[in-house]
């Protein structure tokens, strides 16, 4: 039995956990850092189910399990929400900017961000806009949603739109996938400092005019985040969310667009995953696991 756990143990030194590593204060410009914020509370805000706040662990053991790409040295990981159950929506996002922008002052290779609901993309996105490396920035959206609502308080549907308000430099927002039957018209109002544009993603042929779309807008100085919702992928890819989309994006279409885009990519923000609905297999967190695998592998 001991020569049998020791076989194990030695396969897991070729796997992507041996590479896992807590952060600690510093990191290189050779860096990809992986920052989770297992917190929920704006999905609950938006009256959606709980449990994305397990995603973070689900999706970082699955995709321990892979084999280590050739260009992967270390991988840095750091939890933004520890110790919230006493602090209110508004502190979380807060305090999640402020260590962001605090991650921001050295330099790395990319940033990989787990939620949680997708109202944690809006504090990521908060930090990027104050980094003076960049001066404007491209978000390209999957999603169902347009997670611009109009509300008067914050939630999982109003990090955009939240951003909007708050942003004192322009961005172009790509939203890949969005139906208009999941979104309230006024969700397609103008914004202010941004600009947001709808493609449909569910096709083959889809790709062609997404990609050109990005090219287009990729100047230097632009910031170019790639953020996943994961309702935005179909229902039968995809079925652990809190709202499974019956039409939605296939998951080997946005394989695909992460393949073609991941060298571009600076930051990849992947949300509302939820744990409590996948099967006893993982299913869904495997495929998400997959996602970050294909954005990890430059080989």
């Amino acid at each position: 039995m001991t020569e049998i756990n020791a076989s194990l143990e030695e396969r897991k030194l070729t796997k992507i956990i041996s590479k896992l590593k807590e952060y600690s204060k510093t990191h290189s410009p050779d860096d990809i850092i992986i920052v989770t914020s297992s917190d929920d509370k704006g999905v609950q805000r938006n009256g959606g189910r709980a449990g994305a706040r397990f995603a973070p662990k689900t999706i970082t053991n699955e995709l321990g399990k892979f084999e280590t790409p050739q260009n992967i040295s270390s991988l840095k990981t750091l939890e933004l929400c520890r110790e919230i159950k006493k602090k209110s929506f508004n502190e979380i996002q807060s305090e999640t900017k402020d260590k962001l922008s605090a991650l921001f002052k050295s330099n790395f290779k990319s940033l990989i961000h787990l939620g949680g609901g997708h109202d944690h993309i809006y504090p990521l996105l908060m930090a990027i806009q104050e980094d003076h490396r960049y001066e404007r920035s491209l978000i390209i959206n999957i999603d169902a949603h347009t997670d611009t609502r109009v509300d008067e308080f914050s939630h999982s549907g109003t990090p955009f739109r939240q951003f909007d308000t708050n942003s004192s430099k322009t961005f172009s927002l790509l939203q890949l996938g969005v139906r208009p039957a999941n979104n309230n018209k006024k969700n397609f109002s103008e914004l202010n400092t941004g600009s947001m544009h709808c493609l449909p993603f569910y096709k083959d042929s889809d790709l062609q005019p997404a990609l050109e779309f990005i090219n287009k807008h990729k100047k230097e100085g632009t910031a170019i985040i790639l953020s996943i919702d994961c309702d935005g992928i179909d229902l039968a890819d995809l079925p652990s969310v809190s709202a499974p989309n019956p039409y939605g994006t296939p998951f080997k279409l946005l394989i695909d667009l992460v393949n073609k885009i991941k060298h571009e990519v600076k930051f990849l923000g992947i949300y509302e995953l939820n744990p409590l609905m996948d099967e006893h297999s993982n299913l869904s967190s495997k495929k998400v696991a997959w996602i970050l695998y294909n954005y990890l592998n430059r080989n």
